[in-house]
């Protein structure tokens, strides 16, 4: 076994890996009855290891970086817990074709065409013939005597969106877009001409740059960090950032794709294989190759995360 070993640390690290490190290997080789499983094993063990990944020297403290736990216990979890889900549609939606002005008492005289009309008013003398007639909409109740409306109605396929709204579990944001401004181009940042552009200021909904970079869901999670919670972010592919807070504040958001959380490792059945993996990344000294340490933290940050979703 220490042949082998000594044998791929010589192609793969050109000697670098560590006495202590090859030992590790030289027993999971060890332990493994078929010669060819035993090769592979020890092979992804050496490619999982700094000295692989980089040219500096760890020099280890002797020290468990942590306990990463790996059971199926969900005790941690309050009952308290709180979840936001943020669904991106990418395609252009048509709002008015969705949620329809009705009952709108007040005029505004905000744009040429709107002098002393209702919002509703408006509606129907724009959208003409393609307009949404009345009796087929789902009625709703706005609640809110700052909206120009009393009444808005929802389009009659949307009857599932109908009803979480009146038991009080879906939410219109209404009237709140960047053209509600007829001076929006001189008062915002938002350059509304692009869908990559317009995309970008809906997940950021800072329109005067009061907080630059930062996405509307990391703010909520740094103000809710500042009051004394714990918070975490996962995306699944697409992009993160309406997750971006402020530098510091919060943790970086957790990438998964389409089809889950991937295992680690994908086809080594070893039971041990992972526990090795971790051994071989395990505490350093401070003064220890910064590049190593940079990699097997994040490695043991990279399995720790894994387990915790899975």
């Amino acid at each position: 076994a220490n042949e082998i070993v000594d044998e791929i640390a010589t192609l793969l690290t050109a000697s670098r890996l560590s006495q202590d490190n090859r030992a590790i290997i030289a027993e999971a080789y060890s332990a493994v009855s078929d010669p060819n499983e035993a090769w592979k094993i020890a092979l992804q063990l050496v490619m999982s290891t700094p000295e692989f990944h980089t040219t500096n020297l760890p020099i280890r403290s002797g020290e468990d970086r942590g306990a990463v736990d790996q059971t199926d216990d969900d005790s941690s979890n309050s009952g308290d817990y709180k979840a936001v889900i943020y669904l991106n549609l990418g395609g252009g939606v048509d709002s008015y074709n969705m949620l329809v002005p009705q009952t709108c008492p007040g005029t505004e005289d905000s744009y040429r065409w709107s002098i002393n009309k209702t919002l509703d008013e408006q509606y129907y003398d724009v959208r003409g013939p393609i307009a949404l007639d009345r009796g087929d909409l789902l009625q709703i109740s706005s609640g809110n005597e700052e909206q120009p409306c009393t009444t808005f109605g929802i389009h009659p396929q949307l009857q599932t969106l109908a009803s979480l709204y009146e038991e009080g579990d879906a939410l219109f944001m209404a009237n709140v877009g960047y053209m509600s401004d007829p001076n929006w181009k001189r008062t915002t940042g938002c350059r509304i001409q692009s869908h990559s552009a317009m995309s970008r200021c809906t997940a950021l909904v800072d329109p005067f740059k009061s907080i630059p970079n930062t996405g509307v869901i990391g703010r909520m999670r740094d103000a809710t960090v500042k009051l004394g919670h714990k918070t975490s972010a996962i995306y699944v592919t697409g992009s993160s950032e309406v997750l971006k807070g402020e530098g510091g504040t919060t943790a970086g958001p957790v990438a998964v794709g389409f089809d889950g959380v991937q295992e680690f490792p994908l086809w080594i059945t070893d039971a041990s294989f992972t526990s090795n993996v971790l051994s071989l990344n395990n505490a350093t000294v401070s003064d220890s190759g910064f590049m190593a340490e940079q990699w097997s933290s994040t490695l043991h940050h990279s399995i720790s995360i894994m387990w915790e979703l899975r």
